[in-house]
C-alpha cells in the first residue's frame, strides 16, 4: 500500500524563500509554479520600444545552450552545453 504525503514537497525551503523577491530569478521558471512571469515594472508597454543591448558575450558555442540565465543577488549564472562550463557576471544595482 503506497502512503501518500499531504501537501506539495519542496527541495529547498531556502530555494522558496528566495523565490519571492521579484529582483531574483533562481529557478528556470521563476518558481515551482512554472509560470515564467516577472512581477519587475520596469518594462511597459510605453517603453518596451526603447530597449537597447546593455552587453553580450560569447560562450564560444554556436548550437543552443540547455536552459536561460538564473539571477541571485547581483550576479547572473549562465551555463553552457555539454561540458556545461558555468559563466558569472556581477550586475550593476
Amino acid at each position: 500500500m503506497a502512503v501518500i504525503a499531504a501537501g506539495p514537497a519542496h527541495a529547498n525551503d531556502e530555494l522558496i524563500k528566495m523565490s519571492q523577491n521579484p529582483k531574483e530569478w533562481v529557478m528556470p521558471t521563476g518558481d515551482y509554479a512554472n509560470q515564467r512571469y516577472s512581477q519587475l515594472k520596469q518594462i511597459t508597454p510605453q517603453n518596451v520600444g526603447r530597449l537597447q543591448v546593455a552587453w553580450t558575450f560569447s560562450t564560444g558555442v554556436l548550437r543552443g545552450h540547455e536552459g536561460g540565465p538564473l539571477v541571485i543577488g547581483n550576479v547572473m549564472y549562465v551555463h553552457g552545453p555539454f561540458p556545461n562550463p558555468v559563466y558569472c557576471a556581477r550586475l550593476e544595482q
